[in-house]
Protein backbone atom coordinates (compact mmCIF):
# COMPACT_ATOMS: atom_id res chain seq x y z
CA UNK A 1 0.00 0.00 0.00
CA UNK A 2 3.02 2.34 0.82
CA UNK A 3 4.40 1.31 -2.61
CA UNK A 4 1.05 2.37 -4.41
CA UNK A 5 1.00 5.71 -2.62
CA UNK A 6 4.54 6.66 -3.30
CA UNK A 7 3.98 5.60 -7.22
CA UNK A 8 0.73 7.55 -6.89
CA UNK A 9 2.37 11.09 -5.77
CA UNK A 10 5.13 10.25 -8.33
CA UNK A 11 2.73 9.32 -10.95
CA UNK A 12 0.47 12.49 -9.95
CA UNK A 13 3.38 15.03 -10.29
CA UNK A 14 4.37 13.62 -13.49
CA UNK A 15 1.20 14.01 -14.63
CA UNK A 16 0.94 18.04 -13.36
CA UNK A 17 4.02 18.96 -14.74
CA UNK A 18 3.56 17.17 -18.57
CA UNK A 19 -0.46 18.97 -18.06
CA UNK A 20 1.77 22.54 -17.62
CA UNK A 21 3.83 21.94 -19.57
CA UNK A 22 1.38 21.07 -22.40
CA UNK A 23 -0.32 24.19 -21.13
CA UNK A 24 2.86 26.39 -21.18
CA UNK A 25 3.21 25.26 -24.80
CA UNK A 26 -0.25 26.15 -26.01
CA UNK A 27 -0.23 29.56 -24.30
CA UNK A 28 2.98 30.41 -25.60
CA UNK A 29 1.79 29.89 -29.29
CA UNK A 30 -1.67 31.59 -28.58
CA UNK A 31 -0.24 34.81 -29.06
CA UNK A 32 -0.12 34.12 -32.55
CA UNK A 33 -3.53 33.44 -32.74
CA UNK A 34 -4.81 37.19 -31.38
CA UNK A 35 -4.61 38.60 -35.09
CA UNK A 36 -2.39 41.74 -34.63
CA UNK A 37 -4.50 44.82 -35.97
CA UNK A 38 -7.85 43.49 -33.85
CA UNK A 39 -9.77 44.94 -31.46
CA UNK A 40 -8.83 43.32 -27.89
CA UNK A 41 -11.98 41.38 -26.64
CA UNK A 42 -10.44 41.58 -22.99
CA UNK A 43 -11.19 45.24 -22.65
CA UNK A 44 -14.66 46.84 -22.71
CA UNK A 45 -17.23 45.93 -24.15
CA UNK A 46 -15.22 44.24 -27.82
CA UNK A 47 -12.54 46.14 -27.21
CA UNK A 48 -14.22 49.90 -26.63
CA UNK A 49 -15.46 51.71 -23.73
CA UNK A 50 -17.97 54.81 -23.89
CA UNK A 51 -18.06 56.79 -20.65
CA UNK A 52 -20.38 59.30 -19.80
CA UNK A 53 -18.45 62.05 -17.39
CA UNK A 54 -20.73 64.58 -17.27
CA UNK A 55 -24.46 64.37 -17.55
CA UNK A 56 -25.78 66.40 -20.41
CA UNK A 57 -22.35 68.08 -21.45
CA UNK A 58 -19.47 67.21 -23.73
CA UNK A 59 -16.67 65.19 -22.82
CA UNK A 60 -13.93 64.07 -24.73
CA UNK A 61 -10.88 62.26 -24.18
CA UNK A 62 -7.78 64.21 -25.24
CA UNK A 63 -4.82 62.35 -23.69
CA UNK A 64 -4.03 58.45 -22.04
CA UNK A 65 -1.36 57.37 -20.00
CA UNK A 66 -1.09 53.53 -18.75
CA UNK A 67 0.02 52.70 -15.34
CA UNK A 68 3.10 50.04 -14.16
CA UNK A 69 -0.36 47.78 -12.54
CA UNK A 70 -1.71 48.54 -15.86
CA UNK A 71 -4.85 50.93 -15.43
CA UNK A 72 -5.17 53.75 -17.67
CA UNK A 73 -5.50 57.28 -16.78
CA UNK A 74 -7.58 59.47 -19.55
CA UNK A 75 -7.59 63.24 -19.61
CA UNK A 76 -10.72 64.91 -21.26
CA UNK A 77 -11.95 68.09 -22.15
CA UNK A 78 -14.85 68.27 -19.87
CA UNK A 79 -17.78 70.92 -19.83
CA UNK A 80 -19.64 71.58 -17.16
CA UNK A 81 -23.19 72.34 -18.98
CA UNK A 82 -23.18 72.60 -22.43
CA UNK A 83 -24.86 75.67 -22.47
CA UNK A 84 -21.83 77.68 -20.66
CA UNK A 85 -19.17 76.52 -22.07
CA UNK A 86 -17.43 76.45 -18.88
CA UNK A 87 -14.47 73.57 -18.98
CA UNK A 88 -12.81 71.96 -16.17
CA UNK A 89 -9.95 69.80 -15.74
CA UNK A 90 -11.42 66.17 -16.25
CA UNK A 91 -9.45 63.12 -15.28
CA UNK A 92 -10.28 59.31 -15.13
CA UNK A 93 -9.08 55.95 -14.80
CA UNK A 94 -10.16 52.63 -15.71
CA UNK A 95 -9.04 49.18 -15.01
CA UNK A 96 -6.73 47.16 -17.06
CA UNK A 97 -10.41 45.61 -18.57
CA UNK A 98 -11.87 48.92 -19.15
CA UNK A 99 -14.44 48.74 -16.45
CA UNK A 100 -14.14 52.44 -13.86
CA UNK A 101 -11.78 52.39 -11.92
CA UNK A 102 -14.18 53.43 -8.66
CA UNK A 103 -11.35 53.84 -5.97
CA UNK A 104 -9.67 56.95 -8.29
CA UNK A 105 -10.87 60.53 -6.57
CA UNK A 106 -14.60 60.69 -6.81
CA UNK A 107 -16.65 57.14 -8.23
CA UNK A 108 -13.12 56.71 -10.96
CA UNK A 109 -13.19 60.60 -11.99
CA UNK A 110 -11.83 64.17 -11.31
CA UNK A 111 -13.92 66.89 -12.08
CA UNK A 112 -12.52 70.42 -11.16
CA UNK A 113 -11.78 73.87 -12.00
CA UNK A 114 -8.35 75.24 -10.67
CA UNK A 115 -8.18 77.70 -8.22
CA UNK A 116 -7.36 81.42 -9.98
CA UNK A 117 -8.82 80.42 -13.34
CA UNK A 118 -11.97 81.29 -15.68
CA UNK A 119 -11.85 78.30 -16.86
CA UNK A 120 -9.35 75.15 -17.18
CA UNK A 121 -8.83 72.28 -20.06
CA UNK A 122 -6.64 69.52 -19.27
CA UNK A 123 -4.79 68.71 -22.31
CA UNK A 124 -1.94 65.87 -21.55
CA UNK A 125 -0.79 63.35 -18.94
CA UNK A 126 2.35 61.37 -17.52
CA UNK A 127 2.78 58.67 -14.72
CA UNK A 128 5.44 59.35 -11.97
CA UNK A 129 7.76 56.65 -11.11
CA UNK A 130 6.03 56.65 -7.72
CA UNK A 131 2.67 56.30 -9.06
CA UNK A 132 1.29 59.94 -8.39
CA UNK A 133 -0.37 61.39 -11.97
CA UNK A 134 0.62 64.77 -13.50
CA UNK A 135 -2.36 66.22 -15.75
CA UNK A 136 -1.50 69.37 -17.76
CA UNK A 137 -3.63 71.76 -20.57
CA UNK A 138 -4.14 75.66 -20.42
CA UNK A 139 -6.09 77.59 -18.27
CA UNK A 140 -7.38 81.17 -18.34
CA UNK A 141 -6.08 83.18 -15.46
CA UNK A 142 -8.66 85.79 -14.10
CA UNK A 143 -6.06 88.09 -13.09
CA UNK A 144 -4.00 88.59 -15.88
CA UNK A 145 -6.86 87.61 -18.95
CA UNK A 146 -3.95 84.93 -20.34
CA UNK A 147 -4.16 81.51 -21.10
CA UNK A 148 -1.67 79.91 -18.96
CA UNK A 149 0.09 76.61 -18.79
CA UNK A 150 -1.23 74.88 -15.74
CA UNK A 151 -0.83 71.40 -14.38
CA UNK A 152 -2.23 69.45 -10.77
CA UNK A 153 -0.69 65.99 -9.47
CA UNK A 154 -3.02 63.61 -8.11
CA UNK A 155 -1.49 61.21 -5.52
CA UNK A 156 -2.14 57.25 -7.05
CA UNK A 157 -5.99 57.36 -5.53
CA UNK A 158 -6.89 60.52 -7.29
CA UNK A 159 -6.46 63.39 -5.01
CA UNK A 160 -4.73 66.66 -5.39
CA UNK A 161 -1.15 66.39 -3.88
CA UNK A 162 -0.32 69.24 -1.76
CA UNK A 163 3.40 69.05 -2.62
CA UNK A 164 3.02 70.06 -5.64
CA UNK A 165 3.18 73.77 -6.14
CA UNK A 166 0.05 75.35 -3.93
CA UNK A 167 -1.81 72.79 -3.08
CA UNK A 168 -1.48 70.83 -5.62
CA UNK A 169 -1.74 72.82 -8.48
CA UNK A 170 0.49 74.96 -10.25
CA UNK A 171 0.31 77.91 -13.17
CA UNK A 172 2.66 79.29 -15.31
CA UNK A 173 2.50 82.32 -16.96
CA UNK A 174 3.42 82.88 -20.73
CA UNK A 175 6.67 85.29 -19.48
CA UNK A 176 8.13 85.95 -22.84
CA UNK A 177 5.54 83.85 -25.10
CA UNK A 178 2.94 87.10 -24.97
CA UNK A 179 -0.83 85.86 -24.22
CA UNK A 180 -0.76 82.30 -24.42
CA UNK A 181 0.74 79.01 -23.47
CA UNK A 182 -1.36 76.09 -24.31
CA UNK A 183 0.55 72.65 -23.20
CA UNK A 184 0.26 69.13 -24.96
CA UNK A 185 2.82 67.39 -23.75
CA UNK A 186 4.14 66.19 -20.40
CA UNK A 187 7.51 64.65 -20.27
CA UNK A 188 9.70 63.33 -16.92
CA UNK A 189 13.45 62.77 -16.82
CA UNK A 190 15.10 60.40 -15.06
CA UNK A 191 15.78 63.04 -11.80
CA UNK A 192 11.92 63.13 -11.53
CA UNK A 193 11.72 66.52 -12.92
CA UNK A 194 8.47 67.28 -15.15
CA UNK A 195 8.97 68.87 -18.28
CA UNK A 196 5.61 70.58 -19.67
CA UNK A 197 5.70 71.46 -23.89
CA UNK A 198 3.26 73.24 -26.22
CA UNK A 199 2.71 76.51 -28.10
CA UNK A 200 3.04 79.80 -27.05
CA UNK A 201 2.29 83.09 -28.40
CA UNK A 202 3.18 84.30 -31.53
CA UNK A 203 3.61 80.57 -32.93
CA UNK A 204 6.64 79.13 -31.05
CA UNK A 205 7.50 75.86 -29.62
CA UNK A 206 7.89 76.32 -25.51
CA UNK A 207 8.85 74.00 -22.84
CA UNK A 208 8.73 74.72 -18.92
CA UNK A 209 10.82 72.73 -16.78
CA UNK A 210 9.32 72.10 -13.00
CA UNK A 211 10.97 70.93 -9.64
CA UNK A 212 9.74 67.50 -7.86
CA UNK A 213 7.56 70.49 -6.14
CA UNK A 214 6.13 72.27 -9.10
CA UNK A 215 8.80 75.00 -8.60
CA UNK A 216 10.34 76.61 -12.18
CA UNK A 217 13.34 75.65 -12.52
CA UNK A 218 15.65 78.23 -13.49
CA UNK A 219 18.46 75.91 -14.49
CA UNK A 220 16.31 75.03 -17.50
CA UNK A 221 16.92 77.01 -20.84
CA UNK A 222 16.50 80.39 -19.96
CA UNK A 223 15.57 81.02 -16.40
CA UNK A 224 13.21 78.08 -17.00
CA UNK A 225 11.71 78.63 -20.18
CA UNK A 226 13.11 77.26 -23.70
CA UNK A 227 11.14 78.12 -26.74
CA UNK A 228 11.77 77.75 -30.63
CA UNK A 229 11.78 81.77 -31.54
CA UNK A 230 13.33 82.65 -33.93
CA UNK A 231 12.74 79.78 -36.14
CA UNK A 232 9.06 80.93 -37.93
CA UNK A 233 5.87 80.25 -37.27
CA UNK A 234 5.40 76.82 -35.01
CA UNK A 235 2.16 74.90 -34.24
CA UNK A 236 1.60 72.29 -31.95
CA UNK A 237 4.20 71.34 -29.47
CA UNK A 238 4.04 67.31 -28.29
CA UNK A 239 7.13 66.11 -27.63
CA UNK A 240 9.14 62.94 -27.04
CA UNK A 241 12.05 62.02 -24.72
CA UNK A 242 15.45 60.43 -25.64
CA UNK A 243 16.91 58.08 -23.31
CA UNK A 244 19.76 61.02 -22.24
CA UNK A 245 17.35 63.43 -21.37
CA UNK A 246 16.98 65.28 -24.85
CA UNK A 247 14.05 65.94 -26.28
CA UNK A 248 12.23 66.85 -29.47
CA UNK A 249 9.41 69.06 -29.89
CA UNK A 250 7.25 68.54 -33.22
CA UNK A 251 4.13 70.30 -34.85
CA UNK A 252 3.73 72.37 -38.05
CA UNK A 253 5.87 75.02 -39.00
CA UNK A 254 6.18 77.74 -41.99
CA UNK A 255 6.40 81.21 -42.79
CA UNK A 256 2.82 81.60 -42.07
CA UNK A 257 0.34 79.12 -40.26
CA UNK A 258 -1.34 78.69 -43.46
CA UNK A 259 1.28 76.55 -45.67
CA UNK A 260 3.36 74.68 -42.96
CA UNK A 261 5.51 71.01 -43.15
CA UNK A 262 6.22 68.73 -40.44
CA UNK A 263 8.98 69.70 -38.34
CA UNK A 264 11.03 69.34 -35.25
CA UNK A 265 13.05 70.99 -32.49
CA UNK A 266 15.20 69.53 -30.41
CA UNK A 267 16.89 70.51 -26.91
CA UNK A 268 19.36 69.33 -24.34
CA UNK A 269 18.37 68.08 -21.01
CA UNK A 270 18.57 71.42 -19.69
CA UNK A 271 16.44 73.56 -22.38
CA UNK A 272 19.24 74.46 -24.55
CA UNK A 273 18.27 74.60 -28.88
CA UNK A 274 20.76 71.94 -30.71
CA UNK A 275 21.29 74.69 -33.51
CA UNK A 276 23.51 71.39 -35.48
CA UNK A 277 20.19 70.36 -35.86
CA UNK A 278 20.39 70.71 -39.64
CA UNK A 279 16.82 70.32 -41.82
CA UNK A 280 16.99 69.75 -45.77
CA UNK A 281 16.81 73.59 -46.50
CA UNK A 282 19.74 73.94 -44.20
CA UNK A 283 17.79 76.41 -41.63
CA UNK A 284 19.74 75.76 -38.35
CA UNK A 285 17.78 74.14 -34.94
CA UNK A 286 14.52 73.04 -36.88
CA UNK A 287 14.14 69.94 -39.44
CA UNK A 288 11.23 71.11 -41.52
CA UNK A 289 10.04 67.94 -44.64
CA UNK A 290 9.44 68.36 -48.55
CA UNK A 291 6.76 65.29 -48.17
CA UNK A 292 3.83 67.21 -49.14
CA UNK A 293 2.81 70.92 -49.48
CA UNK A 294 1.01 71.20 -46.41
CA UNK A 295 1.67 68.90 -43.59
CA UNK A 296 2.21 68.60 -39.92
CA UNK A 297 3.04 66.66 -36.98
CA UNK A 298 0.88 65.20 -34.23
CA UNK A 299 3.79 62.74 -32.15
CA UNK A 300 7.37 61.81 -32.47
CA UNK A 301 8.75 58.44 -31.40
CA UNK A 302 12.44 57.98 -30.87
CA UNK A 303 14.39 54.74 -32.11
CA UNK A 304 16.81 53.18 -30.47
CA UNK A 305 19.46 54.56 -32.66
CA UNK A 306 18.00 58.08 -31.93
CA UNK A 307 16.38 58.52 -35.23
CA UNK A 308 12.99 60.44 -35.17
CA UNK A 309 10.12 59.17 -36.59
CA UNK A 310 7.40 61.64 -36.69
CA UNK A 311 3.39 60.56 -37.51
CA UNK A 312 0.88 63.29 -37.98
CA UNK A 313 -1.24 64.67 -41.38
CA UNK A 314 0.12 65.87 -44.60
CA UNK A 315 -2.30 67.73 -47.93
CA UNK A 316 -0.60 66.55 -51.37
CA UNK A 317 -3.24 67.61 -53.93
CA UNK A 318 -6.08 65.96 -52.52
CA UNK A 319 -9.04 67.09 -50.61
CA UNK A 320 -8.46 65.13 -47.51
CA UNK A 321 -6.01 64.73 -45.65
CA UNK A 322 -3.64 61.54 -45.43
CA UNK A 323 -1.27 60.14 -42.57
CA UNK A 324 1.82 61.21 -43.09
CA UNK A 325 4.85 59.24 -41.70
CA UNK A 326 8.72 60.89 -41.55
CA UNK A 327 11.73 59.33 -39.95
CA UNK A 328 14.86 61.65 -39.71
CA UNK A 329 18.44 60.91 -38.63
CA UNK A 330 20.44 61.79 -36.02
CA UNK A 331 20.90 65.21 -37.63
CA UNK A 332 17.66 66.02 -39.11
CA UNK A 333 17.69 65.28 -42.29
CA UNK A 334 15.86 62.63 -43.84
CA UNK A 335 16.54 58.94 -43.52
CA UNK A 336 16.44 57.64 -47.27
CA UNK A 337 16.27 54.03 -45.71
CA UNK A 338 12.54 54.53 -44.80
CA UNK A 339 10.55 54.09 -47.91
CA UNK A 340 13.49 55.14 -50.01
CA UNK A 341 12.26 58.86 -49.50
CA UNK A 342 12.57 59.25 -45.72
CA UNK A 343 8.71 59.44 -45.50
CA UNK A 344 5.32 57.61 -46.60
CA UNK A 345 1.88 58.77 -46.87
CA UNK A 346 -1.15 56.54 -46.11
CA UNK A 347 -4.46 58.32 -48.69
CA UNK A 348 -7.09 58.08 -47.67
CA UNK A 349 -9.62 55.27 -49.69
CA UNK A 350 -11.72 56.56 -52.35
CA UNK A 351 -15.52 57.54 -50.99
CA UNK A 352 -14.51 58.44 -47.68
CA UNK A 353 -16.14 61.52 -46.63
CA UNK A 354 -13.45 62.65 -43.94
CA UNK A 355 -9.14 62.60 -44.02
CA UNK A 356 -6.83 60.38 -42.33
CA UNK A 357 -4.59 61.61 -39.32
CA UNK A 358 -2.13 59.71 -36.94
CA UNK A 359 -2.22 60.64 -33.41
CA UNK A 360 0.35 58.26 -31.82
CA UNK A 361 3.43 56.23 -33.53
CA UNK A 362 5.25 53.77 -31.55
CA UNK A 363 8.54 51.37 -32.19
CA UNK A 364 7.76 48.30 -31.38
CA UNK A 365 10.28 45.61 -29.67
CA UNK A 366 11.31 44.53 -33.94
CA UNK A 367 11.76 47.89 -34.95
CA UNK A 368 8.21 47.90 -36.65
CA UNK A 369 6.13 51.13 -36.71
CA UNK A 370 2.50 51.46 -35.26
CA UNK A 371 0.79 54.48 -35.66
CA UNK A 372 -2.76 55.12 -34.23
CA UNK A 373 -5.21 57.92 -35.27
CA UNK A 374 -8.48 58.87 -36.70
CA UNK A 375 -10.01 57.76 -40.15
CA UNK A 376 -12.77 59.27 -41.43
CA UNK A 377 -14.57 59.99 -38.33
CA UNK A 378 -13.42 56.61 -36.73
CA UNK A 379 -10.10 55.01 -35.07
CA UNK A 380 -7.96 53.48 -36.82
CA UNK A 381 -4.18 52.18 -36.72
CA UNK A 382 -1.75 50.90 -38.91
CA UNK A 383 2.41 48.94 -38.84
CA UNK A 384 5.20 49.16 -40.56
CA UNK A 385 8.25 47.78 -41.33
CA UNK A 386 11.03 49.61 -40.14
CA UNK A 387 12.01 50.45 -43.66
CA UNK A 388 8.34 51.84 -44.37
CA UNK A 389 6.74 48.88 -45.97
CA UNK A 390 3.43 48.27 -44.57
CA UNK A 391 3.01 44.85 -42.18
CA UNK A 392 0.74 43.02 -43.72
CA UNK A 393 -0.01 40.65 -41.33
CA UNK A 394 -1.60 43.60 -39.27
CA UNK A 395 -4.97 44.41 -39.79
CA UNK A 396 -6.04 44.31 -43.18
CA UNK A 397 -2.89 45.23 -45.54
CA UNK A 398 -1.29 47.01 -42.80
CA UNK A 399 -4.28 48.61 -41.83
CA UNK A 400 -7.28 48.52 -38.96
CA UNK A 401 -10.26 50.53 -38.86
CA UNK A 402 -13.19 49.92 -36.10
CA UNK A 403 -16.12 50.35 -38.07
CA UNK A 404 -17.24 51.62 -34.37
CA UNK A 405 -20.89 52.79 -35.48
CA UNK A 406 -20.69 56.45 -34.47
CA UNK A 407 -18.72 59.58 -35.67
CA UNK A 408 -15.27 59.50 -33.26
CA UNK A 409 -13.02 62.80 -33.13
CA UNK A 410 -9.88 61.34 -32.41
CA UNK A 411 -7.50 63.11 -30.02
CA UNK A 412 -5.54 60.96 -28.10
CA UNK A 413 -3.52 57.64 -27.90
CA UNK A 414 -0.75 55.62 -26.31
CA UNK A 415 0.92 52.19 -26.51
CA UNK A 416 0.50 50.15 -22.87
CA UNK A 417 3.00 48.42 -21.57
CA UNK A 418 2.78 45.32 -23.53
CA UNK A 419 2.51 47.37 -26.65
CA UNK A 420 -1.53 47.14 -27.32
CA UNK A 421 -2.33 50.66 -28.52
CA UNK A 422 -5.02 52.72 -26.67
CA UNK A 423 -6.75 55.35 -28.59
CA UNK A 424 -9.33 57.74 -27.15
CA UNK A 425 -11.13 60.00 -28.43
CA UNK A 426 -15.19 61.52 -28.29
CA UNK A 427 -17.83 59.65 -29.83
CA UNK A 428 -21.20 61.10 -30.89
CA UNK A 429 -24.66 59.37 -31.01
CA UNK A 430 -24.06 56.71 -27.68
CA UNK A 431 -26.32 58.32 -25.28
CA UNK A 432 -28.30 60.73 -27.66
CA UNK A 433 -27.89 63.94 -26.28
CA UNK A 434 -26.07 64.52 -29.63
CA UNK A 435 -22.46 65.92 -27.84
CA UNK A 436 -19.73 63.75 -27.58
CA UNK A 437 -18.58 61.73 -25.02
CA UNK A 438 -15.38 60.04 -24.02
CA UNK A 439 -14.99 56.93 -25.48
CA UNK A 440 -11.49 54.28 -26.11
CA UNK A 441 -10.16 51.34 -27.68
CA UNK A 442 -7.25 48.97 -27.22
CA UNK A 443 -5.82 47.55 -30.55
CA UNK A 444 -3.78 44.26 -30.23
CA UNK A 445 -0.43 44.65 -31.12
CA UNK A 446 -0.26 40.79 -31.53
CA UNK A 447 3.31 40.33 -32.62
CA UNK A 448 5.50 37.43 -30.62
CA UNK A 449 8.22 39.16 -28.24
CA UNK A 450 11.37 36.94 -28.53
CA UNK A 451 11.22 34.51 -25.96
CA UNK A 452 14.70 33.84 -25.39
CA UNK A 453 15.13 33.80 -21.42
CA UNK A 454 11.68 31.77 -21.18
CA UNK A 455 11.89 28.93 -18.83
CA UNK A 456 9.33 27.22 -16.41
CA UNK A 457 10.78 28.82 -13.17
CA UNK A 458 7.94 31.61 -13.09
CA UNK A 459 8.74 33.12 -10.37
CA UNK A 460 12.31 33.78 -10.85
CA UNK A 461 14.25 31.76 -7.95
CA UNK A 462 16.72 29.91 -10.17
CA UNK A 463 15.08 27.10 -10.07
CA UNK A 464 11.68 25.07 -11.62
CA UNK A 465 9.86 23.58 -8.99
CA UNK A 466 6.19 21.24 -9.14
CA UNK A 467 4.43 22.88 -6.21
CA UNK A 468 5.64 26.86 -6.56
CA UNK A 469 6.38 27.14 -11.01
CA UNK A 470 4.45 24.87 -12.25
CA UNK A 471 1.42 25.10 -9.90
CA UNK A 472 1.50 29.03 -10.72
CA UNK A 473 1.56 27.79 -14.33
CA UNK A 474 -1.52 25.76 -14.22
CA UNK A 475 -3.70 28.53 -12.45
CA UNK A 476 -2.25 31.06 -14.96
CA UNK A 477 -3.15 28.54 -18.13
CA UNK A 478 -6.82 28.31 -16.15
CA UNK A 479 -7.59 31.42 -16.57
CA UNK A 480 -6.63 33.11 -12.69
CA UNK A 481 -5.33 36.00 -12.16
CA UNK A 482 -4.81 38.51 -9.82
CA UNK A 483 -4.06 37.32 -6.09
CA UNK A 484 -5.62 34.64 -6.98
CA UNK A 485 -2.76 32.99 -8.99
CA UNK A 486 -0.57 32.93 -5.88
CA UNK A 487 -2.82 32.11 -3.14
CA UNK A 488 -1.85 30.02 -0.57
CA UNK A 489 1.21 29.07 -2.47
CA UNK A 490 4.41 29.29 -0.30
CA UNK A 491 7.75 31.24 -2.34
CA UNK A 492 10.77 30.52 -1.51
CA UNK A 493 12.73 33.81 -0.29
CA UNK A 494 14.73 34.10 -3.35
CA UNK A 495 11.83 34.71 -5.35
CA UNK A 496 11.92 37.68 -7.64
CA UNK A 497 8.33 37.22 -9.24
CA UNK A 498 6.17 36.94 -6.83
CA UNK A 499 2.90 39.00 -7.24
CA UNK A 500 0.48 39.20 -11.04
CA UNK A 501 1.59 42.11 -12.17
CA UNK A 502 5.73 40.75 -12.28
CA UNK A 503 4.51 37.15 -12.99
CA UNK A 504 2.24 38.39 -15.78
CA UNK A 505 5.01 40.64 -17.52
CA UNK A 506 7.13 37.72 -17.19
CA UNK A 507 4.87 35.67 -19.17
CA UNK A 508 3.89 37.81 -21.51
CA UNK A 509 7.27 39.44 -22.31
CA UNK A 510 9.46 36.78 -22.16
CA UNK A 511 7.45 33.76 -22.69
CA UNK A 512 4.94 35.62 -25.44
CA UNK A 513 1.77 34.49 -23.65
CA UNK A 514 -1.38 36.01 -24.12
CA UNK A 515 -2.76 37.30 -20.61
CA UNK A 516 -5.52 39.57 -19.25
CA UNK A 517 -3.90 42.96 -18.06
CA UNK A 518 -6.43 42.06 -14.51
Amino acid sequence: MTISFIYARKLMRLLTVAAAASAFLMATNSFAQLSPGNLDPAFGSGGRIDAKLVTGASDVGVGVAVQTDRKIVIVNECLTTQTTNAQVFCVARFNADGSVDTGFAAGGKYLSPLPGTTFSISRAVAIQSDGKIVVAGYCLNTATVFYDFCSIRLTANGMLDGSWGAGGVVLTPPAGFATYAYAATVLMQSDGKTIITGTCGGGTFCAVRYTVAGGLDTTFGSSGYATSAGLGYAGGGKAALYSDGRFVVVGACGVTNSATDMCVVRFSANGVRDTAYVNVAGLPGIAIGAAAHSEGANAAAIQPDNKVVLAGYCFSGQALSSICVMRLNENGTLDSTFNGTGYRLIAPAPGLAQGLSAQIVSIDWDGKITLAGGCDLDFCSARLHSDGAFDTAYGIAGLMRTNYGFAVDVFGATADGDGHQLIVGGCYGNDGAGVPDMCAVRVLRGSLIPAQTCTLDVDGDGIAMTFTDVLLLLRVSLGFTGDDVTRATTLFPGARRFVWPTIRDYLVKQCGMALSPL
